[in-house]
């Protein structure tokens, strides 16, 4: 998987569209097979996000490396791999979660889904509130910290590019 780190997108599909559009990947990394100028453009795959509660149809590209056969989605970094729910939706809910003055029942149940990313995020700064303002650097900050896309719970090949 390689995430788009692009502050320009906010959350904007059609940036994304006309991004990867005009972007050469031959210059990019494999994620698989650590090589670099083999990425061609191979195909798309459609997929729905929840933006500010309101659900996008999203084109995703994939790569695929001449070298190791292996394709790769290409995701913008608001984009949460296999999830419905888009980044800053996700980060405004830790943050309600991170409110005391939010109702206990709720915080409970968020509390399960998201207590791993608040104590890695907790394991390389003091003030939580600070990372997660920042999403950009955040989504950049996860992938070289934990190897690992933010908000996913499974270790695998991950390059911002």
């Amino acid at each position: 998987m390689i995430t788009l780190k692009d502050k320009n997108f906010n959350q904007n599909v059609n940036k994304y569209f006309n991004f990867i559009d005009s972007y050469d990947f031959i210059a990019c990394t494999c994620p698989s097979c650590n090589s670099t100028g083999t990425l061609i453009k191979h195909g798309f795959y459609s997929r729905r996000i929840k933006i500010n509660n309101v659900i996008k149809n999203l084109t995703v590209l994939r790569v695929k490396c001449k070298e190791c056969g292996k394709t790769h989605a290409v995701l913008p970094s608001f984009v949460i791999p296999y999830l419905l729910t888009s980044i800053n939706d996700a980060v405004m809910v830790i943050k309600d979660e991170l409110d005391i003055s939010k109702c206990f029942s709720t915080k409970v149940l968020l509390k399960k889904s998201y207590s791993l990313w608040i104590n890695r995020i907790l394991s390389f700064c003091d003030n939580i509130f600070v990372v997660l303002n920042d999403l950009h650097n955040l989504v950049i900050e996860c992938s070289k910290r934990f190897e690992m896309c933010f908000l996913q719970n499974h270790q695998g090949k991950f390059f911002c590019i």
